[in-house]
């Protein structure tokens, strides 16, 4: 009987010392890519592409200079000569297009993560590959709080 009185005790005492506001949470921040002089779109997905790649710009300058813009969704203005269409990141029609018809292509982390993948199996089948070096310069790494959403994005090592 006394020891329940005593946990009966310990507890309210603990209940009491619980902070009565709510705790902020810390912002998280993390070194990321951003593009020179464009808007905040092109620069959340060069975020999410930094989180992903570990800030590998040769992917990111790859993507920029197959893209023309870092959008995720973006359908690229030419016909290729057997008739495909590039999407993305380059992803040509004939061979990615259950992944550009499916709802992750829609999703920008989905899609970044699935570019990532393709990247890293074959990164000199994209058309760009040997043009990235003229794209780095317009790319500079910088500390930035990274939203919430992203969090789970980040890496530790």
């Amino acid at each position: 009987m006394k020891f329940m009185i005593a946990l009966i005790a310990l507890c309210l005492l603990a209940h009491q010392a619980l902070p009565t506001e709510a705790i902020e949470p810390q912002p998280v921040k993390a070194m990321v890519y951003q593009k020179h002089d464009v808007d905040w779109r092109q620069n959340e997905t060069v975020m999410i592409m930094s989180l992903v790649s570990s800030n590998d710009l040769d992917w990111i300058a790859t993507w920029n200079a197959e893209n023309g813009l870092i959008d995720p969704q973006r359908k690229h203005p030419y016909i290729n000569r057997n008739g495909t269409r590039d999407w993305g990141c380059g992803l040509n029609s004939r061979y990615h297009s259950k992944f550009i018809n499916s709802p992750e292509f829609l999703d920008d982390v989905a899609n970044v993560k699935y570019c990532r993948e393709v990247y890293l199996k074959r990164p000199t089948a994209f058309y760009a590959y040997k043009k990235r070096f003229r794209e780095m310069d317009k790319f500079y790494l910088v500390e930035i709080e990274i939203p919430p959403e992203y969090h789970n994005l980040i890496k530790t090592f």
